[in-house]
C-alpha cells in the first residue's frame, strides 16, 4: 500500500482533466490492508476507479498454450 499511495500522490500533483484523463488503479489477487487503503484514500475521494480481477490459478499453464 505505502508504494502505491506515493505513485499516486505523484500522479495526482500533475495537471490533468480527470474526465479526460481517469485514474484507475488495477487490483489482481485479494490483499484486504491494499483494498481498504484504495477504497479510502482514492475511491471514495472521487480520485481514482479501482478495478479489482481474480488470478486465475490456471494462468501458467493458459500462458504456455
Amino acid at each position: 500500500p505505502k508504494y502505491l499511495s506515493r505513485a499516486m500522490d505523484s500522479f495526482l500533483r500533475a495537471p490533468r482533466d480527470p474526465s479526460k484523463f481517469p485514474l484507475v488503479i488495477s487490483q489482481d489477487a485479494t490483499d484486504a490492508a491494499m483494498n481498504e487503503m484504495v477504497q479510502n484514500n482514492f475511491v471514495r475521494t472521487g480520485q481514482a476507479f479501482h478495478m479489482h480481477h481474480n488470478h486465475d490459478p490456471n494462468a501458467k499453464a493458459v500462458s504456455a498454450k
